[in-house]
């Protein structure tokens, strides 16, 4: 026998407007803790720095570099407009940019940009940093570069980098200095002088990102978070609870971390043994930083903060 069930009309379109009503609340609940900054509406932001004094810059996708004196109250574009921007580093009150046409640098915070690539053979340089008073290029298809004269001039330095794709590049606390190549992470301890590729555990992936920190080294990659407490001789995979292992960055603040993700911002309280969804997961977060007090992310619709 066939049953039918029948389907009050009421009661159907009040379980469809209690349902939208729901899901609307759920998406709020999910963004709730993340503001939205004032400006760069609709463009990729790759790359971000701030400042406790409420100075921030973030790189573009083709759009170059804009600018924030306010916490992102307000953003203005500067003269570095029509490049994809990836990466910054400031070196006392000079501040560098890597770009896709080559490394940039400020001398007024940033307002104003010029080239500096003398003696650069590969332009499309990923990351950018500064430690042991020099400056230091991890470029896509050269390695690594060197700068001691804040920019002014550059020289490769790739001696026991095998491959040449170098994609991330930061230091520890000793001035060590840990350079991501698309077969893993390289050390160094003579300032780039020399070069050995660390320890076992690490697989050959590319490092979007490597952040250093008392609690050891985390490599951001495209399959998840490694981590090391041994200086790298040793990795342990720490992406439980992520939804995508497709890391761009990571950031620490107030004894959290927070990992840019592919699907959204992910937070670890417990230095990356486990992670959770952090509110934001609309779009990809290709880059996290930290002024100390508050998180920002940038990616596919801009800039956000979590306060």
């Amino acid at each position: 026998m066939t049953q039918v069930f029948r389907v009050n009309k009421f009661n159907y379109i009040s379980a469809i407007l209690i349902a939208a009503v729901l899901f609307q609340g759920f998406d709020y609940v999910q963004n709730s803790d993340w503001h939205e900054t004032n400006g760069i509406f609709g463009g990729s932001v790759y790359a971000l720095t701030a400042t406790a004094d409420g100075h921030i810059l973030a790189g573009t996708l083709n759009s170059g570099v804009y600018i924030s004196d306010n916490n992102g109250k307000n953003w203005v574009q500067t003269n570095l407009n029509n490049v994809s921007v990836y990466d910054f580093a400031i070196s006392g009150e000079a501040v560098f940019a890597a770009s896709q046409d080559g490394i940039y640098r400020s001398t007024n915070n940033g307002r104003n940009w010029s080239s500096v690539n003398s003696g650069l053979d590969e332009i499309r340089v990923q990351a950018i940093h500064y430690v042991n008073d020099n400056l230091f290029a991890a470029t896509q298809v050269g390695g690594i570069y060197r700068s001691t004269n804040n920019g002014d001039s550059w020289t490769a330095i790739n001696e026991g980098i095998p491959l040449r794709f170098a994609y991330s590049i930061t230091s520890d606390n000793h001035g060590n200095i840990y350079a991501g190549i698309s077969n893993g992470v390289y050390h160094s301890s003579n300032n780039g002088d020399s070069w050995d590729r660390l320890g076992t555990g690490f697989p050959n992936i590319r490092t979007n990102s490597i952040m250093a920190n008392a609690n050891g080294i985390y490599a951001a990659t495209q399959d998840g978070i490694l981590h090391s407490r041994n200086d790298g001789d040793t990795w342990t995979d720490v992406s439980s609870g992520l939804g995508n292992r497709d890391v761009f960055g990571l950031a620490y603040n107030k004894g959290s971390m927070y990992a840019g993700t592919r699907e959204g911002v992910y937070s670890s309280s417990n230095n990356g043994r486990r992670w959770t969804l952090s509110g934001w997961s609309e779009n990809a977060v290709y880059s996290v930083t930290s002024n100390g007090n508050w998180v920002f992310i940038g990616g596919g619709p801009g800039v956000y903060y979590l306060d």
